[in-house]
């Protein structure tokens, strides 16, 4: 009985004390997007009507041992309505659920230091471009350090190992520089470096690709003036006899105007990317990688819907346009407001085209305009985390997507809606 007694009182004295040492956190979301809408179709003109629900819950665990130590968990569970779990184990979303479908979204060690952080794991890693490079999930090792008015920033990411045996994977390193010029100028210069030792699939191509390119903002009272322009310029390397390479060379500017106003904010961002004009290069550009860029210009179809969780991204301005060679105007005017009662109303409004309608390496199109959308997002909070909204975008297509349905139609206007309940804690 004595050393019953020790032991006991030894494991209260250790209970009060961790709380002490450590500090548990839990944050995330749960999410439920009911959809419903018509998506551009090559084979139908009317489009592809569909209805679905998503349902997704991710929660993020935060130990931190001490002031500097900390280990991070972030996972996720998909259970999309009437479908079955990504594992395809269990029922998931179907009739008797029971499905294997917990995911790791990150997995980190973070430490910090004096004006030293470091983050070793699998992480999420955004460049300083709005995404226009990539912004995703990834596994590396991050390290930035404060030196007054300036930060320096470097990573490495391993993106895919191949044959461990061979070299032949892929590697993603970065470095940025931030600088604080007065209280009304900032500005940054990034690079990234992407190289692929198995570009074909064969080892028998290599790739280097370089991103690069200044920031500035200046920020003057309730008003915001952003801009950027990001160079991409690399080499695809034909390692076979006779092979030929090929160089690549793109870019894409952005500016972004920004004024506060009365329980909200008016927003307007101009986009240009630049046409491929090189027969001989590859002169398109060829990032944002995980397409999560410019999610913050409220439009859902053109551009991506920063609350889009298991489904596929629509996207149309970059990966119909950007990305095949056509080069990329976009003008977009937003706004994101209070309302009484605890709601909110945001909008967006962008006009889209191609800055060459016949550039190298890329089927003629009939015109430059890819079109028009308008989004909107109305919802009330409830009990102050329960966010109930109601999402809509309408898409009018351009003359640059004439004759594509079936090789001889346009396609007709579009939609998407969705009613969202989005509880983040």
């Amino acid at each position: 009985m004595k050393m019953m007694k020790v032991l006991l009182a030894a494991l209260l004295v250790a209970a009060l004390a961790t709380p002490a040492l450590a500090e548990f956190k839990l944050n995330g979301y749960y999410r439920t997007q009911m959809y419903s809408g018509e998506f551009k179709s090559t084979t139908d003109k009317d489009g592809d009507s569909q209805q679905w629900t998503t349902q997704r819950f991710r929660a993020k665990l935060t130990y931190s041992l001490n002031d500097n130590v900390s280990v991070v968990y972030y996972g996720e569970v998909d259970a999309d309505w009437g479908l079955q779990s990504k594992g395809s184990i269990g029922n998931g979303g179907r009739f008797g659920a029971d499905g294997v479908n917990v995911e790791t979204k990150n997995v980190y060690l973070d430490t910090k230091f004096d004006n030293t952080h470091i983050r070793l794991g699998t992480q999420g890693i955004a460049d300083g471009f709005d995404g226009i490079v990539v912004n995703a999930d990834m596994t590396g090792v991050l390290a930035s350090q404060n030196y007054g008015k300036t930060k320096l920033t470097a990573f490495y990411s391993k993106w895919d190992e191949g044959s461990r045996s061979d070299w032949d994977g892929t590697d993603f390193y970065g470095a940025k520089l931030e600088q604080t010029f007065t209280d009304t100028l900032k500005g940054s210069f990034q690079i990234y470096y992407v190289a692929e030792n198995d570009a074909d699939g064969n080892d028998t191509a290599t790739a280097d690709l370089f991103y690069f390119g200044p920031r500035l903002a200046f920020v003057m009272d309730n008003f915001t003036l952003d801009g950027f322009v990001v160079f991409q310029d690399g080499e695809f390397e034909d390692n076979t006899v006779g092979g030929t390479d090929i160089d690549t060379f793109a870019y894409v500017g952005s500016l972004k105007a920004s004024m506060k106003i009365d329980g909200g904010d008016l927003n307007f961002r101009f986009i240009y990317g630049s046409e491929n004009d090189d027969d001989k290069d590859a002169d398109f550009w060829m990032a944002d990688f995980d397409q999560y860029a410019f999610v913050n210009e409220n439009q859902m179809l053109f551009l991506i819907d920063p609350y889009v969780t298991d489904w596929a991204k629509e996207n149309y301005a970059l990966n119909d346009s950007l990305k095949q060679g056509y080069g990329l105007m976009a003008f977009i005017l937003s706004g994101n407001h209070k309302l009484p009662e605890n709601m909110y109303a945001k909008w967006g409004l962008g006009y889209y085209m191609a800055v060459d309608d016949n550039p190298d390496g890329a089927a003629k199109r009939e015109g430059d305009s890819l079109g028009f959308e308008v989004a909107a997002r109305v919802g009330k909070k409830f009990f102050e985390k329960v966010d109930v909204s109601l999402n809509g975008a309408y898409a009018s297509f351009g003359d640059f997507y004439d004759n594509t349905v079936n090789g001889t139609d346009d396609p007709d206007s579009i939609y998407k809606v969705y009613a969202m309940v989005n509880v983040p804690f």
